[in-house]
């Protein structure tokens, strides 16, 4: 029980003093998504807009904005392994695996279902997507 009560306070001590910071010149609309990479000096977000984004995080600026889906951008996640590389995925049947640098397309992969979530194994080396098929 004093183990969890610390655990408890130390949560809400660090939670506690947290502030907020909007991001101008964002999404047209709502976001469904946002995701660190694994520096911690980009955040990528993805919207019904159908679009991603990737900002910088010390600027608090836009650094580029990602195009292809031809739907809603309903999950975005980064590459653990690689700070540069970040995958989308979209109720258009489509995962898109993306270079950051440039903010081109590096990778589209056809699916059979509407995506709508994925996560890439520890070592980078494979991505799962959960759809609605």
């Amino acid at each position: 029980e004093g183990a969890q009560e610390m655990a408890t306070s130390s949560a809400a001590e660090k939670f506690g003093a947290l502030t907020s910071k909007e991001l101008s010149g964002g999404h047209r609309k709502k976001v469904h998504s946002v995701a660190w990479n694994c520096t911690g000096k980009r955040l990528a977000s993805g919207s019904v807009d159908q679009t991603a984004r990737i900002w910088s995080v010390e600027a608090l600026t836009k650094e580029v904005e990602l195009k292809g889906h031809n739907a809603s951008v309903d999950q975005v996640c980064w590459d653990p392994t690689n700070q540069d590389v970040l995958a989308t995925v979209s109720a258009d049947k489509t995962v898109k695996v993306w270079d950051a640098r440039s903010g081109k397309c590096t990778n589209t992969i056809d699916t059979s279902g509407e995506n709508i979530n994925l996560c890439w194994s520890p070592d980078g080396k494979a991505l799962a997507v959960g759809n609605k098929v």
